[in-house]
């Protein structure tokens, strides 16, 4: 039996962040509709995501939109880098590729730049800080009305798609976020928040290009 003292009652502040906390949930894409998320809701999510536990200040992860005709060929690459891994994948397996990428709203690439060079920082907690951004960026984008899940899996890693995207030996490409109003939340939340400032600091980029895509992605 369990005689410990129940948690003490939380501030009115306290109880909405632990109503954040509990009730995210991840949301099929295909349950999430137009519109997506503003630029300006975006750079407020990345905001969020920069307040995760980062030991050393390395700020490791990287979210970047893909839209438009970047979002058409990353879809197109994560379709070959199948094909090149698996000789027997199918055109309706490599078609579920593309539209994985394809569907839902608002697409955000996640990556990580890790850096095994620093012993006294070791790489499991600077992926750590990664995952606690993620989930930042996640709990930023329920609390503005959104829903959101993480895709990742294998697609991440293949060697033709980090060879096709010109990822280095130390920059990963975590998942996807994909972002919209989910079907049975159709309402915008109330928000009383601040608009990000559009600065640099405020961490996503943007690719609307195939040309973008790369670029970006790589950190050329």
């Amino acid at each position: 039996m369990d005689d410990s003292p129940a948690p003490r009652p939380p501030s009115p502040q306290g109880e909405a962040v632990l109503r954040a906390l509990l009730e995210r949930r991840s949301t099929s894409p295909r349950r999430l509709q137009a519109p997506g998320p503003t630029q300006a809701e975006l750079r407020l999510m990345a905001a969020a995501a920069g307040r995760a536990p980062d030991h050393g200040g390395l700020r490791p992860w990287r979210f970047l939109q893909v839209e438009g005709a970047a979002r058409t060929a990353l879809g197109a690459l994560c379709a070959h880098a199948l094909a090149e891994e698996d000789p027997d994948a199918t055109a309706e397996m490599c078609d579920r590729e593309r539209q994985k990428i394809a569907t839902g709203p608002c697409l955000v690439a996640v990556l990580a730049d890790l850096r095994p060079d620093l012993p006294e920082i070791p790489v499991s907690e600077q992926q750590a800080s990664v995952g606690a951004a993620i989930h930042g960026f996640l709990l930023a984008a329920a609390a503005l009305g959104y829903g959101g899940i993480m895709l990742s899996g294998r697609r991440v890693r293949r060697p033709a798609l980090r060879a096709a995207l010109g990822l280095g030996p130390d920059r990963h490409l975590v998942g996807f976020l994909t972002l919209g109003r989910p079907e049975d939340r159709p309402g915008r939340a109330a928000r009383g928040v601040q608009p990000a400032t559009g600065t640099a600091a405020d961490g996503i980029g943007l690719a609307e290009t195939a040309d973008d895509l790369t670029r970006l992605l790589s950190g050329s």
